[in-house]
């Protein structure tokens, strides 16, 4: 396949793939985990065979790095017809069946085209959602939203932007682009402290430690003093004009487009909004309340729940820390796993996750570290605290895991990569010519 073709099918489908991504957790689809699930895996499913009909090639790799997650897979079917759970069988179709096709459909370069198209349709909608927020969203006396209900999604949303932002950064020779991209990284940070989400912060901590260890690493005086410079400038203008924007223009802006916004739910300045941060996060440390905001009960409870067994995907009441009638995940996904899948199933994710983890390491310290190594790693340092401390875990609906299941996760199963012909396989009257 010419390779003008090829980067107007990565273009397409990765677009639709991102705007399925931002919708679903925007709410198009009711806050239903399936029918993102199913579009996404649709649409690479669709991208995958048009891939191989047109190069008419597939890339081999060992199945034996498979098999963690065809049992899974096999496990979550199982359970989905049992517990009739939709979510579990497209689970089930995406391990089995989707994502072992895309794979085989792509090499590594390839794949590598794909996180690039991925971070700049990213960038683009993401900073679609950040002019939403600044003309909608006010900020008011708790943890800021910005175009979505849960503080938390909205840090999810904002720590995978900065990811990506560093690796445009580093991948971008226009000046332009990168001058807008120092300037959305200034944004970004705002929007870490305005969510007040501890989970987000650790996550931001970990790709900018992951970040700081490449640049130290790579021979090239790329944080040189004007890098360092144009960073410093973009994060102060863009802390001090979202505040700015935020407290004295967007509930202007809000109202002029007919939604309400009482004085009681608006912040009180810069001060107030910078010392409630600071409250949150040092929660359970310097004032009342739990440093874990209640994780350790969530994990005892769902620990004593666990057995060999899967169960359905109703959330369970949790006792102590919250009210008798709370329900709610597990807050982990390994235990989130190992409830629904049973405890098999999170033996067998755990082992497939400490592997792919020692694997980075070693490329972290290894004699060479590329861009692309950067976001591989950074990436996972990030799924490490999203994973410990929340349930994302479904491929293709998560901000925090997008970057995951669709480049850690392959790359990770390419890496001894083996072209192969499918002219065989294929019908001689091939429409794919």
């Amino acid at each position: 396949m010419g390779k003008r073709k090829d980067k107007m099918y990565i273009t397409v489908f990765v677009g639709l793939f991102t705007l399925n991504l931002f919708l679903s957790n925007l709410g198009v689809y009711g806050g239903r985990t399936s029918p993102t699930l199913l579009m996404s895996s649709m649409i690479l499913l669709i991208f995958s065979c048009l891939m191989i009909g047109f190069r008419q090639k597939g890339t081999r790799f060992p199945v034996k790095r498979w098999i963690p997650f065809i049992a899974i897979g096999i496990l979550f079917f199982i359970y989905g017809i049992k517990f009739k759970v939709p979510t579990y069988i497209v689970y089930a179709f995406i391990f089995l069946f989707q994502m072992p096709i895309f794979i085989f459909s792509i090499d590594r370069e390839t794949l590598t085209k794909i996180i690039l198209s991925f971070s700049k349709w990213f960038v683009l909608f993401y900073s679609l959602y950040i002019v939403g927020s600044l003309l909608i969203s006010p900020l008011g006396k708790g943890q800021y939203c910005g175009v979505f209900t849960n503080p938390n999604l909205w840090g999810e949303c904002v720590a995978t932007a900065i990811l990506v932002i560093l690796y445009l950064i580093g991948k971008t020779n226009n000046f332009k682009f990168k001058i807008y991209l120092f300037l959305l990284l200034g944004i970004s940070v705002a929007n870490v402290l305005l969510s007040r989400s501890r989970t987000t912060l650790l996550a931001v901590v970990a790709i900018v430690i992951v970040y700081i260890i490449y640049l130290v690493r790579i021979k090239e005086p790329v944080f040189n003093k004007k890098t360092v410079t144009c960073l410093i400038a973009a994060v102060i203008v863009g802390v001090s004009s979202t505040y700015g924007i935020l407290i004295n223009i967007t509930p202007y802006t809000a109202e002029a487009i007919g939604i309400e916004i009482g004085k009681e739910d608006l912040s009180g300045g810069f001060e107030e909004s910078i010392s409630g941060t600071y409250d949150r996060y040092l929660k359970g440390i310097n004032n009342e309340g739990s440093i874990s905001s209640g994780r350790v009960e969530i994990w005892k409870t769902y620990i004593s729940q666990l057995s060999i067994w899967g169960h359905d995907a109703v959330e369970l009441p949790i006792n102590g820390y919250f009210d008798q009638n709370f329900k709610t995940n597990a807050h982990n996904t390994f235990i989130q796993i190992g409830y629904q899948s049973g405890i098999p199933g999170l033996i067998l994710f755990a082992i497939q996750f400490i592997t792919m983890g020692l694997f980075y390491l070693r490329k972290l310290f290894g004699k060479e570290i590329s861009m692309e190594n950067y976001l591989l790693i950074a990436a996972f340092g990030q799924t490490i605290v999203y994973m410990m401390l929340s349930n994302s875990f479904g491929p293709y609906s998560s901000f925090s895991l997008i970057i995951y299941w669709m480049y850690i996760l392959p790359m990770y199963i390419l890496q001894d990569e083996e072209i192969c012909d499918v002219k065989g396989i294929l019908p001689k009257r091939s429409y794919f010519k």
